[in-house]
């Protein structure tokens, strides 16, 4: 497995945009609820796996760094949570909009938060959305630096 920026990687197939800002992977808009609504990543990677074919060797991770302070769910619709913010990635992932903007076919979303049991609650809280298995990644710092990259 190889790290690569998108701004290294995702270059050639995103030749028309003018600058990094500009480039398709820093943010996306998607539809949620009727509604057009944007998305943007707190980072953006790409991971290449040596041993799969072109074409499902690559995959576009967008990171959500969670302090802890927004609440997972609200119980209106107005104001921000985690939950929401999956839902847009859910939508994304859906769509296939991020396959002709960025070239690659395949994206995780990986939600960076502040310890184990908010990664527990995390995962019970949001079992149920379907994006794929193994769309959502949930982890803290402790973890994400302990586990190696193979």
């Amino acid at each position: 497995m190889r790290f690569v920026l998108p701004d290294d990687a995702a270059k050639p197939a995103c030749a028309s945009a003018r600058s990094a800002r500009q480039q398709p992977w820093h943010h996306w808009r998607t539809t949620l609820d009727s509604k057009t609504q944007r998305l943007v990543p707190d980072a953006v990677f790409l991971l290449e796996y040596a041993g799969e074919p072109n074409g499902r060797n690559r995959r576009l991770c967008f990171i959500e760094a969670d302090r802890g302070t927004m609440p997972l769910v609200r119980s209106r619709g107005t104001g921000s949570c985690i939950e929401r913010k999956l839902r847009l990635y859910t939508q994304l992932w859906k769509s296939g909009q991020f396959q002709k903007t960025s070239g690659v076919n395949r994206i995780q979303a990986w939600i960076v938060t502040t310890g184990a049991e908010r990664v527990a609650n995390m995962q019970q809280a949001f079992s149920g959305l379907s994006a794929g298995k193994g769309f959502f990644h949930f982890t803290d710092l402790e973890q994400l630096r302990s586990t190696p990259l193979n």
